[in-house]
């Protein structure tokens, strides 16, 4: 009877530091997590970051690191130089939502190798596109039944923009924001 005590005990001493190994692994991401929506958080309400430049730069380095986690390559393109309009603090909180949402959909869904970020502006708006090679998309008729697919049609209807989706099934899909720019005054920097 002994004998059984101790190997429970030692079977015991064995499984405890592999739960404290992946509890402390738990507990580092959900503090990476953290870390990046506080920095998700910071970047939107700093009012140096309201122009488009600023998204741009944003943006690129968000897709660029969340395409490469899941193995997705992904190619930046700026069309134009951008114009000096400015987006504002809840502006650029619901565009950026918009934007994560179409790449988490890429990911999750699409099956895509490749994915291209492209960004214009002209004076009056802002134009980013998310294009992936992937299974393809035919967009529901009217305003979409599924949650993400309205929920990027709403954030960018209360800016006064517009989501467009376009979709092939077998050739990809690419949805693009239009986002209306406000012309930057003299006293901003």
């Amino acid at each position: 009877m002994e004998k059984t005590f101790i190997e429970t005990g030692t079977q015991r001493q064995r499984t405890q530091p592999d739960a404290v190994t992946r509890l402390g692994q738990e507990g580092l991401a959900a503090t990476r997590q953290i870390i990046k929506s506080l920095d998700e958080i910071v970047w939107a309400i700093n009012p140096v970051n309201d122009t488009a430049q600023s998204l741009v730069e944003y943006f690129f380095e968000y897709a660029q690191k969340l395409l490469e986690r899941a193995g997705i390559r992904c190619r930046l393109k700026v069309n134009e130089l951008l114009v000096d309009g400015n987006l504002g603090t809840e502006d650029r909180h619901e565009v950026f939502h918009a934007f994560k949402e179409a790449l988490n959909n890429v990911i999750r869904h699409s099956g895509a190798t490749e994915v291209q970020v492209s960004m214009s502006a002209t004076e009056a708006e802002l134009h980013i596109r998310v294009a992936d090679n992937g299974q393809g998309f035919v967009a529901p008729a009217g305003d979409g039944s599924r949650d993400g697919l309205t929920g990027m049609r709403d954030r960018l209807q209360r800016l006064g923009g517009r989501c467009e989706i376009n979709g092939t099934s077998g050739s990809g899909t690419a949805v693009t924001f239009i986002i209306p720019l406000q012309p930057k005054t003299k006293t901003q920097p």
